[in-house]
């Protein structure tokens, strides 16, 4: 006995389309406000010393772990 397929009619189907490049434009705007938040944290490392370049260091590699964490679940 064969299984039936799902048929996709052209309107279901450009809906769903239509989300998935949404959803896709969205990753990439978190992408890039992540970066922007690194980068400047970064800069502020390089532009300070002593007990506040140290904290800033801290900062940015809490950030990279929680980014990272969070790419993890959207990969899954």
């Amino acid at each position: 006995m064969k299984k039936n397929k799902k048929v996709y009619t052209p309107n279901v189907y450009n809906q769903w389309l239509e989300l998935f490049r949404k959803n896709l434009q969205e990753k990439k705007m978190n992408i890039k406000s992540d970066m922007r938040r690194l980068n400047n944290i970064a800069n502020a490392y390089n532009k300070t010393g002593g007990e506040v370049r140290e904290m800033w260091k801290k900062k940015w590699y809490e950030l990279v772990k929680i980014i990272s964490t969070k790419l993890k679940r959207t990969i899954h």
